[in-house]
């Protein structure tokens, strides 16, 4: 009897144990996705940021100080979302490389919650810069030309 319980609670072990397993290896994919989400997410913050900062240089050169005024804002938010979206970054890799998978995921949403925050301000940015230009990259302008000879009534667009 005694026998027989033994081998079942070796059995019982075996099983949890490879559920043990079975959920570390989970972790690991989680943990290795994850690093991928963190990199992916620093690197939109940093766009975004490179981007407003392109359109305040633009708006400087230009000497206005109507647009600059609007996109003060806009760099400030986007400054602090980068600011700390870099240290939610780093906290949740470290949390990741510890194993701490529940502060690693709070992280991970506190840096979500950053990247929204930089969308709103590029947002914010977008609406302060005049809407015939668009900044593609720092020292790259692109600029939209409409001919003033088109017809600016589009409601029998396409003839029929």
């Amino acid at each position: 009897m005694n026998r027989i319980l033994s081998c079942g609670a070796a059995l019982a072990a075996l099983a949890i144990a490879g559920e043990l397993r079975a959920s570390d290896a989970a972790t690991v994919r989680e943990t290795a996705a994850a690093k991928g989400e963190v990199d992916a997410a620093v690197s939109v913050l940093a766009r975004d940021a490179e981007r407003v900062r392109a359109l305040v240089a633009r708006a400087r050169a230009a000497h206005h100080a109507s647009e600059l005024a609007c996109l003060d804002p806009a760099l400030s938010r986007v400054d602090v979302a980068l600011r700390y979206g870099r240290d939610h970054a780093k906290q949740a890799t470290a949390a990741w490389s510890r194993g701490d998978v529940r502060a690693a995921r709070e992280e991970m949403q506190g840096l979500s919650w950053r990247v929204a925050a930089s969308r709103d301000a590029m947002k914010l940015a977008d609406a302060c810069a005049p809407f015939d230009v668009f900044v593609r990259a720092p020292g790259t302008v692109v600029r939209v030309w409409i001919d003033p000879t088109l017809p600016t009534d589009v409601t029998d667009y396409p003839p029929r």
